[in-house]
């Protein structure tokens, strides 16, 4: 790996970078608590001011909120089996129609060829008079599905034990068995592929001929070519990126065993798994609510429930600001695991290394709050704007146009931000600045950063697919054998929750690889191996001499 050219020494242009006042050949990574200052404060101002916008308005939608919003109602806003409310402005209102749970709604007029919408009544019971008759009572369904998981909650809660358990495994074996576990995983998916390909054709081939041209031989037909043409080209990349994968196998050893050694970092995933669980619970229970906020309006001919201007603001607020707060809570947990990393990478003598993970957690609330939030605002208005688009887009063609592109560029953004972060958390320096070192450092270091992200993500994603799958068997297993009636709604939720904790746990080992990257990256500008000794292990040096042959 050849290092960037500077015109002055790697030190010096540290120095320069980190704008410290102490002697540039006094450089510590991470940079002191004391050398640091608070980076970009003003968007932590801006998040605050975000918030305090929306409380009103979601004041406002909460009050007129109300779940029997969704219940049937006639003509005049008066909702079937209730006792209704009586609004001065209209006469109409105010019926009390407790024996009257059904809506019927009578036949459809036309005249000059314009269909004229139909009357809605209350009425006692369906009579043939009315083209549609149906229950007022919308939330039973609703109602019976949180029965059905209040049944099932020792199931989920068996199954995220499980899936937490076969994730520690994982890491468990890239620790001590990292060998086996990468190729195991990559010609696993290669014979999984190859089965799944030679079944397809062997069913499409039995198909008769005149079935042929069957919905059913089609459908077998194009997953026959599909899973065909990946088993070609993963075996193709598989033989020509082959000393690529050792290079992978060694950065997971060393990240595994960074993992392990940094007093927390194991329990890291459950403590972010939980606040991140309740800020989506919490935003689908306010979304419910906003949804159920309606208020009366006169539409001329009849009255209806629907929303105002300020509960349609609070919504696409709301939608915001989750968005904003879950890329903040990604880029919080790249910072804190990127500063722990990089003291434990850093310290010579790991006897000496003292909680990095509550350091860097006390570091990132106190300086850098405002550079994650800063990071997660870019990438949410990026991702609300896709989302507009695709809403706006009249076709296919254009809503794919719009996701390709809009795809890359967050793709980029993510991309940018995490190593910004990275930077962030060893030098203390604002998101630009940071990410700006980040790229030169990408750049200089192309051929690595290649070997590293190409086959090692596509390991990490076959590692969870693997753990999705086996405690996805394991908890149908154990909602049948629990009794429950619904037992695929049970399996669903499982299903989801799994989904949540794996991407957590490896979350953090992907942002332990990339700070571990980084810092050897950094580890290589400073030091030189005689004057100045690495302080990377020699599994790590070892990683950094074969890269140099990897594309010779």
């Amino acid at each position: 790996m050849e290092p960037i050219a500077y015109e002055q020494s790697p030190v010096q242009e540290l120095y320069r970078f980190r704008n410290l006042v102490s002697d540039p050949d006094d450089i510590v990574i991470p940079a002191r608590p004391e050398t640091r200052r608070v980076t970009d404060k003003k968007f932590t101002i801006v998040f605050i001011i975000g918030l305090i916008i929306l409380v009103p308005f979601l004041a406002y939608t909460l009050m007129h909120s109300d779940p029997n919003n969704l219940r049937l109602y006639d003509d005049c806003g008066n909702f079937c089996g209730e006792e209704n409310k009586h609004y001065s402005e209209w006469n109409c209102t105010g019926k009390d129609f407790r024996n009257k749970k059904y809506l019927g709604m009578r036949h459809r007029t036309f005249s000059s060829g314009i269909e004229h919408k139909s009357t809605r009544e209350c009425i006692e019971n369906c009579t043939n008079e009315y083209y549609s008759c149906e229950d007022s009572d919308t939330s039973k369904n609703f109602k019976k599905l949180l029965n059905n998981i209040e049944e099932g909650t020792w199931t989920i809660i068996i199954s995220l034990v499980t899936c937490s358990a076969l994730c520690l495994v994982m890491l468990l074996l890239f620790k001590y068995a990292v060998d086996f576990t990468v190729w195991f995983l990559l010609i696993s998916y290669i014979g999984f592929t190859a089965i799944g390909a030679f079944w397809s054709w062997y069913v499409y081939l039995n198909y008769s001929a005149k079935k042929k041209n069957s919905d059913g031989a089609i459908s077998m037909l194009r997953l026959a070519i599909v899973l065909s043409i990946c088993t070609v080209v993963m075996m193709g990349l598989l033989l020509f990126f082959i000393k690529r994968v050792k290079l992978i196998i060694q950065l997971f050893k060393e990240s595994a065993k960074a993992i392990f050694e940094i007093p927390g970092m194991v329990f890291l995933p459950f403590l972010t798994f939980f606040p991140v669980t309740l800020n989506v619970i919490l935003y689908i229970v306010l979304c419910f609510y906003i949804f159920t906020a309606r208020t009366l309006q006169d539409f001329g001919n009849h009255l209806e429930y629907d929303f105002d201007g300020a509960m349609i603001f609070t919504f696409i607020l709301n939608i915001f600001i989750f968005l904003w707060i879950a890329y903040f809570m990604c880029g919080a947990q790249y910072m804190i695991i990127s500063g722990a990393v990089s003291s434990w990478f850093f310290t010579r003598d790991k006897n000496y290394l003292d909680r990095p993970l509550r350091t860097s957690f006390m570091v990132f609330v106190k300086y850098h709050l405002g550079t994650v939030f800063l990071g997660s605002l870019i990438i949410a208005i990026v991702t609300f704007i896709k989302a507009i688009l695709r809403a706006l887009s009249s076709n296919n063609r254009t809503r794919w146009i719009v996701e390709c592109c809009c795809n890359e560029i967050i793709a980029f953004l993510r991309l940018f931000s995490k190593n910004a972060y990275i930077q962030t958390a060893m030098h203390g320096q604002p998101f630009f600045k940071s990410g700006g070192r980040a790229v030169s450092l990408l750049v200089s270091n192309v051929e690595n950063v290649i070997a590293i992200n190409s086959l090692g993500d596509y390991v990490l994603i076959m590692a969870q697919i693997l753990i999705i799958v086996i405690n996805g068997f394991l908890s149908n297993l154990i909602a049948q054998a629990s009794g429950n009636e619904n037992v695929d709604i049970i399996v669903t939720i499982c299903l989801v929750f799994n989904i949540f904790m794996v991407i957590t746990f490896f979350g953090i080992f992907e942002a332990t690889i990339d700070s571990m990257f980084m810092c050897f990256c950094e580890d290589s500008l400073i030091n030189d191996g005689m004057a100045r000794p690495y302080c990377m292990t020699k599994g790590l040096r070892q990683l950094i001499e074969n890269s140099k042959t990897v594309f010779k």
